[in-house]
């Protein structure tokens, strides 16, 4: 929860109201979506985006993560840790899903969105929001996936993983003021 504070500010509220209240619908429990949450919203508050954007793209990509794990059946993780691969400029993770981030796609989408006529005028945030535009776009035919096979085996597993998690993190919860004694005795 202080790591979601600290990268996000004053937008924490919205991440820590979706990973309670939507994180167990895409198979995370919350504590494992404000994990996987929180290095990517640095990475896109470091790459000069607006806070209200870092915390939309943290969440959509991890909904269209689940979705791509869902597709090609594997774990949430693994799939948005490609998609953070990607957006570090590294192609090679998110080919495992269809997706192609070669230099020169992302240099011909940042300049269309950019409206610049050299790619040495690009700015680290312009490559960066070309390598979120074109996650999108080549991943749109996953959209909403989990969601749609959700009664099948691999995502019912995902989702009851996710809510024993969340129970025992509840249970912890409760059990914290004990500990502390404990500890201190």
């Amino acid at each position: 929860l202080n790591a979601v504070n600290v990268v996000f500010g004053e937008s924490s509220q919205l991440v820590l109201d979706w990973g309670k209240n939507n994180a167990e619908q895409f198979g995370l429990s919350q504590r494992a979506f404000n994990e996987m949450a929180t290095p990517l919203g640095a990475m896109l508050k470091n790459a000069g985006f607006a806070m209200d954007q870092v915390s939309s793209n943290t969440i959509a990509l991890t909904e269209r993560a689940a979705d791509m794990a869902s597709v090609f059946n594997t774990d949430v993780k693994d799939a948005l840790g490609a998609i953070t691969a990607g957006l570090r400029g590294e192609a090679d993770p998110l080919e495992r899903y269809g997706v192609k981030l070669s230099a020169a796609a992302v240099e011909a989408k940042a300049l269309a969105e950019s409206g610049k006529t050299s790619a040495k005028a690009l700015t680290d945030q312009e490559l960066a929001a070309a390598r979120v535009a074109l996650i999108f776009e080549q991943t749109e035919a996953v959209t909403g996936d989990f969601k749609n096979t959700s009664d099948g085996l691999a995502n019912s597993q995902r989702i009851a993983a996710a809510e024993m998690e969340t129970l025992q993190a509840q249970v912890g919860e409760k059990m914290l003021p004990v500990m502390l004694e404990l500890t201190k005795v």
